[in-house]
């Protein structure tokens, strides 16, 4: 959130229009810092970036943003008795506003793209997805279920990555017909 408003408030410094200050907010913020770098660590272990014809998975954050669309479950700041809502107490998909609240959001972004590869990143998103996936509301296939959170705080990621990879890794290349 720091790094959205930091990056807004020098676009319109710039003099950015309020798209453009928007796009760049989310550009610069999206997954930042080392949760950013451990996702493309994993991206370029699955060789993602072979599939789409670019150099590394962190270009997806750069020069090839274009073919990334980035969001959460929660497109708000939520909080919880003062502390910022850490996506598991309480559960999202048994609390009802927070399950219809990210299904909803969810189903309004997926609307807008065509054949997705979508990433959920750890076990909670992936939840909320398969929900989705069983009501109708995706398709299961365009998921790629098993990847970790990519958080440092996430100590089994390594682990959980490593059990999916190969799997995750076929995924890609069937979709990409490759």
């Amino acid at each position: 959130m720091r790094i959205a408003l930091q990056a807004a408030k020098a676009g319109f410094k710039a003099g950015l229009s309020d798209e453009a200050v928007c796009r760049q907010a989310k550009e610069e913020a999206g997954f930042a810092g080392t949760m950013r770098t451990h996702l493309v660590e994993m991206l370029d272990a699955l060789e993602l970036h072979r599939y789409l014809g670019i150099g590394s998975s962190g270009d997806l954050f750069q020069d090839h943003h274009e073919l990334l669309h980035t969001t959460s479950l929660l497109r708000f700041p939520v909080f919880v008795a003062g502390n910022n809502y850490n996506g598991t107490h309480p559960s999202l998909r048994t609390n009802p506003f927070l399950n219809r609240t990210a299904l909803s959001s969810l189903q309004d972004e997926l609307s807008l793209m065509n054949q997705p590869l979508i990433i959920p990143l750890g076990k909670n998103v992936e939840q909320v997805l398969q929900q989705l996936a069983a009501d109708g509301g995706l398709d299961a296939r365009d998921c790629l279920w098993g990847f970790p959170h990519p958080s440092g705080a996430n100590g089994h990621r390594h682990k959980q990555f490593a059990s999916h990879q190969e799997s995750m890794r076929s995924k890609i290349r069937a979709l990409t017909g490759q």
